[in-house]
């Protein structure tokens, strides 16, 4: 696959990419995209020039915001996460009459509030042209979806026109059911899946040898671990191109990892808070969503498993055991749905996992094109993205899943897709030239003929889950 054929994927990725977005900002209900209301909430504080969010009770964190959202946000509910009704016009009508009042509340959100403004941005800007158009918050939380997904195409489209021979894994992925979710959702995911994807094609060019702006690279990985400092690992991946200055890989590496823990330790200072018990839930936090489950506390969570050996086998096991048994937590982010893991309609899941396989294929070519030398370096790559996925376990373990637990609770199909974007940095190291044929011409028709499947379903999912 050359370059031209690299840019045909392109297009085709900003044609069903911009249609995706469009029709998925308007018909999805506001706020119900993965945790979307609290995501909503920090964008509008960072709107108001509120960059850090701030801690102002033991398990209150968040900030001021305009006190038309949580009206606009508890015209949809009990529209909760959860348990959800079919969408009524009466609450589309009543939100539509909310504008913005030019008064603040302080409320909590306190699983937004620790995270860098910086991919909330397009949704900032979004929100910023809604309030000088005069639009209600309906019609600006739209905009601000617009605005995050046309953004996070356009960076994944320009991924894809340079990625060679890896465009077929990279545009297969970015169309996943559960990645235009999270593409069109205001949050910051979207954009660190469309990071992920620059951050492989970048890393590619530069293991080939072809020209490519690098310091491109380190920013792409820096914003994606500040804004999930979980995802530190993957930063080692950048010492994967031999380059000829060998020192500027480790500075750039250390530059990513302290940028990602001062972040860390800046959000934990201001705004950072333990865990949230059950009545806080219900008494301060605007929409009835689980932020932390009752019972966590990340500080005892680690004292539990530091005091109790027996705890931490325990859940070491039962994540091997999600893992090699690829379970819906790990798989669902070919057939999901993304916001409480609902699946699409079974006939789908079959169509997903050939159009990865086919993808690994033609971005890998033959299978016989490793050079012995970068065996070790695949391997290399390999465990980079494994303790990365470890990382993730951890994480969700420690923040998220009560104290003394032996399974690991919380875990989603999206967090993965960094991770599964940048496995095809590795499919990079092969040097296979497909010859042209008949199963390589088949292969190629159903992969631009997937996404096509793939954003119909989604579409049809959500207008069958909502309105009929």
């Amino acid at each position: 696959i050359d370059l031209p054929l690299s840019q045909m994927f392109a297009g085709l990725f900003i044609i069903l990419g911009f249609l995706a977005v469009a029709l998925l900002a308007i018909i999805m209900p506001p706020f119900q995209n993965c945790d979307e209301a609290p995501h909503f909430l920090r964008a509008e504080q960072i709107s108001e020039g509120h960059l850090l969010g701030t801690r102002f009770g033991p398990s209150l964190s968040g900030g001021d915001v305009d006190a038309s959202v949580p009206r606009t946000i508890a015209s949809f509910y009990p529209f909760t996460e959860y348990n959800l009704p079919k969408a009524e016009p009466g609450m589309f009508d009543r939100a539509d009459k909310i504008g913005w009042s030019g008064s603040t509340v302080r409320l909590s959100f306190a699983n937004t509030a620790i995270y860098p403004p910086f991919l909330y941005m397009p949704s900032v800007v979004g929100i910023w042209v809604g309030k000088a158009a005069h639009f209600s918050v309906l019609h600006t939380v739209w905009l601000a979806r617009v605005f995050t997904g046309f953004t996070a195409v356009l960076i994944g489209a320009a991924a894809i026109a340079f990625a060679g021979t890896v465009a077929p894994w990279l545009f297969t992925v970015l169309l996943l059911p559960m990645s235009l979710l999270e593409i069109t959702a205001i949050s910051l995911d979207g954009l660190m899946i469309a990071l992920s994807a620059a951050a492989a094609v970048l890393l590619v060019r530069a293991i080939r040898g072809l020209p490519g702006p690098t310091w491109l690279l380190y920013v792409c990985m820096g914003l994606i671990v500040v804004a999930k400092p979980p995802y530190i690992p993957l930063a080692f991946l950048v010492l994967l191109p031999r380059m000829p200055r060998r020192a500027v890989q480790f500075i750039g590496l250390a530059l990513i990892i302290v940028a990602g823990i001062g972040w860390s330790a800046l959000a934990a200072r201001y705004a950072m808070v333990s865990g949230i018990p059950a009545p806080a839930l219900q008494q301060t936090i605007v929409v009835p969503a689980t932020f932390n489950l009752p019972g966590a506390d990340a500080k005892a969570q680690v004292k539990s498993i530091l005091t109790h050996p027996a705890l931490a086998a325990a859940v070491s096991v039962d994540s091997l055991k999600m893992l090699f048994h690829l379970s819906s937590e790990v798989l669902g982010f070919v057939g999901q749905r993304g916001v409480t893991e609902q699946p699409m309609p079974k006939l789908y899941k079959p169509f997903g996992y050939l159009a990865l396989l086919v993808a690994g294929a033609l971005s890998i070519g033959s299978g016989r094109g490793f050079a012995k030398q970068d065996r070790l370096w695949i391997a290399y790559g390999t465990l980079v993205l494994a303790a990365t996925l470890v990382m993730v376990f951890v994480a969700e373990y420690v923040s998220f899943t009560p104290v003394g637990s032996p399974k690991v609770l919380g875990m989603q199909g999206r967090y993965f897709l960094p991770v599964v974007m940048l496995a095809g940095t590795l499919m990079g190291y092969s040097t296979s030239v497909v010859k042209d044929s008949l199963q390589r011409k088949a292969s190629l028709a159903y992969i631009m003929l997937f996404p096509a499947l793939s954003v119909a379903t989604t579409l049809g999912f959500i207008m069958r889950r909502y309105y009929m």
